[in-house]
């Protein structure tokens, strides 16, 4: 019988550890997100050619236009719907998180000094 060496037991740590983050995240009951945003939206989003070829080639530009397109922002107010009950605060929320990863906003918005979103009340 021949024994094991180091080099024949590969261990994929990396995900082993992703997997323990997402099952401590289950158990304590915490909603999962990426950066704000709900994992199916992330991955379905991600099958589109377009929004890849726009994320890897840093085209923001690009990204905002296919996901408006698709009709992103329309699912994350559907999934913040039943957390933030004030339309107008649950707009202001999906705009803060399609700013953080495109760097474009709703036009009646404006940003602030510390990179956060407000409404443009003028």
């Amino acid at each position: 019988m021949r024994s094991r060496s180091k080099q024949d037991v590969v261990v994929p740590y990396p995900l082993i550890l992703l997997v323990g983050v997402v099952a401590l995240m289950f158990a304590g009951g915490a909603p999962i997100t990426f950066g704000g945003l709900p994992p199916s939206i992330v991955f379905g989003a991600l099958q589109d050619g377009q929004v890849r070829k726009a994320l890897f080639s840093a085209d923001s530009a690009s990204l905002q236009q296919r996901l408006k397109e698709m009709e992103v922002d329309k699912q994350v107010d559907d999934y913040y719907s039943d957390r933030i009950n004030d339309s107008r605060d649950r707009e202001l929320y999906t705009d803060q998180i399609f700013y953080n990863y495109t760097g474009y906003h709703n036009e009646e918005l404006e940003e602030t000094n510390s990179g956060n979103l407000i409404w443009n009340d003028k």
